[in-house]
């Protein structure tokens, strides 16, 4: 009853007939053709002289009752739900179920209403927000129909508190005063005022401007695998001497440039210290200079941002799709070249043609199968590491500190960034949330209930503080606004989330190790193992971790090149994409020239057209990659360029580039230009 085995064929007969005069005849076999069987067993007649396999009357039950799926899903989050609803959208008689673990769908979105406040409050627990340059999630968000709202960061006239003094945050970004709080004699005043990231592109050799696109990723990513630096942190000038980049975290880079001083300064004034730790260098620099720029505009959705699992959910199952929660994998094994059987402990086993892992790295290392256990496989699940994020909320009668606050403030103390999240027009109650990351969360784990479920809840009473929790909170947060924390009212509610490595995830989000190529394992691990239907997807090992963007990004991709499902950014939107980033770019560092050019002939741009049309076409039939019209058209830049006839140089052909893209496809013209 527990073991199938291989069985020696004597003779040439039916598949069923050997089973009934192995086992008996007692059993009703399911007949040869229906899908359950097919996906679960080989069904060819075995030939004499050759082994077969026998199933055992466990993965004879699960055929029985029909426990059998095109696609089975483990992991209810982002990636898994975006990969349900795609898949069962592209095929309304694909047999697609989902297994969650939890009670409820969201994975790390976990959106709680606030007490007292009738739902007019959402707190989020997990993911809170997105910028607007994250294009899979505001179209996904505006597919479904979900309404969002403007989420301000760091506005100059917050408070501060940083190393025992107040003040504005605007004041950070003054030499003098940077230099009063932190010893760093050897950083410029000019770097100061830039933020350090922009200097040290420029201290590593980059010559152009931060990237702004995907190609402007891939390019500064290739550049900076061969960069080398000297002992003293300088761009080393002999081939194959000093240490390479690409071998370093984040902070060893900062320590070999900069040094331990401003390594503070960058961790204060960010309100981070996770992602200056033992983050991949060229990812932790990629990532921080590619989409985060000084014009980007951050949102939330108003019903929380659980609501987009949520939605997908209800869609999914509407389309015929099947979610079942409560439901752990244990462990999976593989049968044949067909199927997988997945354990979810005392239930039948569930059968599946096409198994997908949308988890991060604990959740896959807490999972039993010989598949994930091939050294290959290992060594890509264990490429990132999992850090601790930790959410405290505090729930106020009434506002005491200025009102007009919005956004961020930051601060040393261990509540580090606060945001002043909303207030209730109704009632007046206020609501301030505290996020912190690194060491931080080990000071708030120590005086928290140490009966406390690890694991983040989804009630604001299943994540309660105790009162001592609380208190410390207040205090902190008076003395971020330099007021005595006994003059002032006290919080009236409070609740946690620790998203600590004791949870099942082990942490709130995932980062590249050193030594790591991450580009190499993002297109590997979405088939970890060649020609199994085996798939992995997650945040987790995308470019954007910890986003919801990285886990639809790479969920994308996989279904794209392993399910043949087209890209969720249709053509033209990839090119809005490079012409609106294009657009920025020489609207903010061009401005005056690109007034002063002149507007492109009727004839050049009925030629633009033609190109653009043409290859929308080569790409819609798939003859040419998705990436592919930015490249085209770059490329037909390059041949105008190099016309002994043309008369245009590369600036003005830029700008004429750009005002194409805007004609064609409805590009706006940025709203604030500087030169």
């Amino acid at each position: 009853k527990g073991l199938g085995f291989l069985a020696y064929a004597k003779d040439t007969l039916p598949y069923d007939q050997i089973l009934d005069r192995m086992i008996g005849n007692n059993v009703t076999w399911p007949k040869k053709g229906d899908r359950s069987v097919d996906s679960l067993l080989n069904l060819s007649k075995p030939v004499r002289g050759q082994y077969f396999y026998v199933p055992n009357m466990l993965e004879i039950n699960a055929m029985i009752q029909e426990a059998s799926y095109d696609v089975a899903i483990i992991g209810g989050g982002v990636s898994g739900l975006y990969s349900a609803l795609r898949l069962q959208e592209s095929d309304k008689h694909l047999k697609v179920a989902v297994f969650e673990s939890d009670d409820h769908v969201g994975g790390r979105l976990v959106s709680i209403p606030v007490p007292l406040t009738d739902n007019r409050i959402i707190t989020e627990f997990g993911g809170m927000r997105f910028p607007d340059k994250f294009y899979y999630t505001s179209k996904l968000v505006n597919e479904l129909k979900l309404e969002k709202i403007e989420f301000p960061v760091d506005k100059d006239v917050n408070p501060f508190y940083v190393r025992g003094r107040n003040g504005k945050l605007e004041s950070l970004k003054n030499p003098k005063r940077v230099k009063k709080i932190f010893n760093m004699p050897n950083v410029s005043s000019c770097d100061i005022k830039h933020g350090l990231f922009i200097p040290l592109l420029a201290h590593l050799g980059w010559k152009n401007d931060p990237p702004v696109d995907r190609l402007g990723r891939q390019e500064l990513r290739a550049f900076l695998k061969t960069v080398r630096l000297d002992e003293d942190g300088e761009l080393s000038t002999s081939a194959g001497i000093g240490e390479l980049v690409s071998e370093m975290s984040i902070h060893q880079l900062w320590l070999k440039v900069y040094g331990l001083e401003a390594l503070k300064y960058q961790v204060a004034i960010t309100g981070y210290f996770s992602p200056w730790g033992d983050w991949n260098a060229i990812d932790a620099i990629v990532d921080n200079l590619s989409d985060f720029g000084e014009d980007v505009k951050y949102f939330r959705l108003k019903h929380g941002y659980q609501s987009l699992v949520q939605t997908m959910k209800d869609q999914f199952c509407a389309l015929g799709g099947k979610v079942f929660l409560g439901k752990k994998l244990i462990s999976f094994s593989k049968r044949g070249n067909k199927a997988f059987y997945l354990d979810f402990g005392g239930d039948n086993p569930v059968v599946a043609s096409n198994l997908i892992l949308a988890m991060p790295q604990k959740c896959l290392s807490d999972i039993e199968s010989a598949s994930l256990a091939e050294p290959e496989v290992q060594r890509m699940i264990r490429s990132v590491k999992p850090k601790p994020f930790f959410k405290l909320f505090l729930c106020y009668e009434r506002v005491w500190w200025d009102e007009s606050l919005e956004g961020r403030s930051i601060t040393t103390l261990p509540i580090r960034q606060c945001y002043y999240w909303q207030i209730d027009k109704v009632t007046g109650r206020a609501v301030i949330m505290f996020y912190d990351d690194g060491s931080n969360p080990e000071f708030w784990s120590a005086i928290l209930d140490r009966d406390r479920d690890p694991d983040v809840q989804d009630t604001w009473v299943g994540n309660r503080v105790a009162e001592n929790v609380k208190v410390e909170a207040h205090r902190q947060f008076a003395k971020l606004q330099g007021v005595d924390p006994d003059s002032v009212p006290k919080p009236y509610a409070a609740s946690c989330a620790s998203w600590g490595s004791e949870s099942k995830f082990g942490g709130g989000v995932n980062f590249w190790l050193p030594k790591v190529d991450s580009q190499k394992i993002i297109n590997a691990i979405i088939q970890p193992i060649p020609g199994a239907r085996l798939f992995i997807c997650g945040s987790a090992y995308s470019n954007y971790q910890g986003w919801v963007e990285g886990a639809l990004e790479i969920a994308d991709l996989m279904l794209t090149k392993k399910f043949d499902l087209k890209p969720f950014l249709s053509p033209s939107e990839n090119m809005k994409v490079c012409v609106t980033n294009l657009s920025r770019k020489v609207d903010r560092v061009y401005f005056d020239l690109f007034e002063a050019a002149v507007e492109e002939p009727a004839s050049e741009e009925c030629q633009w057209n033609k190109i653009y049309q043409s290859k929308e076409k080569e790409v819609e039939k798939g003859s040419v990659s998705w990436d592919g019209l930015g490249v085209v058209l770059l490329k037909a830049q390059a041949e105008q360029l190099s016309s002994p006839s043309s008369t245009q140089t590369p600036m003005k052909i830029t700008f004429n580039l750009v005002k194409f893209g805007r004609n064609l496809l409805g590009v706006p013209e940025p709203s604030r230009r500087r030169v």
